[in-house]
């Protein structure tokens, strides 16, 4: 991974929670899979994180192929993306319709609640 999208494990404030977009992390523990997990974390109110685990089903895990090739597509992004253009450009680079749909459940959910903060 490229030094410019390396993230710092920064201290999160007491009224907020860290967001893996791919989780839950059991299922997305191999090699490229956990890759990509580890790219998409994302700062997000601890009652929306809450409420959004609650409401929307976990990411379907890729096939190490399908981590593999979306993991390399991700390589040549070369900014790091906020939350909502991370949403969008995983739904672009969906390798299946069940993982693009997973994704626009979050993008959906995240439009709608994060408004009231």
């Amino acid at each position: 991974m490229s030094k410019r999208r390396r993230r710092k494990a920064s201290r999160v404030s007491s009224g907020s929670d860290r967001h893996h977009i791919l989780f839950y992390r059991k299922e997305w523990s191999k090699t490229h899979a956990l890759k990509l997990r580890r790219c998409f974390v994302y700062e997000l109110p601890k009652a929306v994180h809450q409420e959004l685990h609650s409401a929307v089903d976990a990411v379907p895990v890729l096939s190490e192929s399908e981590a593999r090739e979306l993991w390399i597509l991700f390589q040549k992004v070369d900014e790091e993306l906020s939350l909502f253009d991370a949403l969008e450009w995983l739904i672009e680079n969906a390798p299946s319709a069940e993982f693009g749909s997973a994704i626009q459940s979050q993008l959906d959910f995240l439009q709608n609640h994060l408004e009231r903060f």
